[in-house]
Formats: C-alpha cells, sequence, structure tokens
C-alpha cells in the first residue's frame, strides 16, 4: 500500500494527518465535482498522429490501454463551435471603467530564446478539424501505462 507519513510537514505549520484529513475530507469531494463538468471531462485530440520522435506502430499490449471516442452525440453542442470571444453585449468589463483597464504591454525581452513547439496530438486553431476527435476522460480514467519494452525506453534513451 502508500507510504502512510505521520508527525509535523517539514518547514511546514501542520502536520500530515491534517493534510490527509483536508484532502479527503474538502479537496477530494471539490474535484470529482469538478472533473464530472463538461469542460474538464471533454478533451479534443489527433489520436492518430505519427510521432514525431521515431517510428511507432501506435498498437499497445495492453487492452485497458485503447481509448474511447466520444459518440457525436455526446459532446455538448457548444463546445463544438470555434470560440470568437464575447459578443458585445457579454463583455464582462467594459470600457471606460477604472476597474475594467487592464495593462496590456509586453516586455519583448521576456519570449527572447522562448522556442514554441508545434504538438501534433494538439490543434493550434478552434477550428473544426476532421482529423480531431473528443474524448470523455470520464471514460478513459488514467490506468497502469506499462512503461516496459522498446517503445518505453526511448523515452530515456
Amino acid at each position: 500500500g502508500a507510504r502512510k507519513y505521520t508527525g509535523m510537514v517539514e518547514d511546514c505549520c501542520c502536520d500530515y494527518e491534517t493534510v490527509d484529513a483536508i484532502n479527503e475530507e474538502v479537496l477530494n469531494p471539490i474535484l470529482q465535482d469538478l472533473v464530472a463538468l463538461p469542460f474538464f471531462r471533454y478533451f479534443k485530440v489527433k489520436l492518430w498522429c505519427d510521432c514525431p520522435f521515431w517510428p511507432d506502430d501506435g498498437m499497445c499490449r495492453l487492452r485497458d490501454c485503447s481509448v474511447c471516442e466520444c459518440p457525436d452525440n455526446e459532446f455538448p453542442e457548444p463546445f463544438k463551435k470555434p470560440y470568437s470571444g464575447l459578443s458585445p453585449e457579454n463583455m464582462i468589463c467594459q470600457e471606460g471603467k477604472p476597474e475594467a483597464t487592464v495593462d496590456r504591454t509586453l516586455d519583448t525581452k521576456v519570449f527572447k530564446g522562448w522556442v514554441e513547439t508545434d504538438n501534433p496530438w494538439t490543434s493550434d486553431d478552434e477550428t473544426d478539424n476532421a482529423e480531431m476527435t473528443y474524448v470523455n476522460l470520464q471514460l478513459n480514467p488514467e490506468r497502469y501505462t506499462g512503461y516496459t519494452g522498446d517503445s518505453a525506453r526511448r523515452i530515456w534513451d
């Protein structure tokens, strides 16, 4: 089983028992409610893309390693539409109000050396792409991945 810590947490003003109790009684119920919301439950991904790092057949030896895609009728209709921003009548902030003023200046030096990566399994634009599919994360819980064999070793080699 999991190692059970007891006593005071180093450099902290609480003990492990209090942290465990708060996690169990407060945080866990909140997180369970949160991940059940459609916004956090569905994930748009390109499942059948080529691996940019090495040749891969996309097959796994474990049955539980597969991903179940959402049927079209399951995914909430508003999430299928590309995001186009808020309409003027729905704007939360109104120009002219001091509390709505946002400083949008950027220090370009911050971005020097920042390399963007184009991941083939994510979508850079929010337009509908026939290769993208929605996955219900509740139907695809985290499972044992194995991390064995040649495919896994390539990551660390």
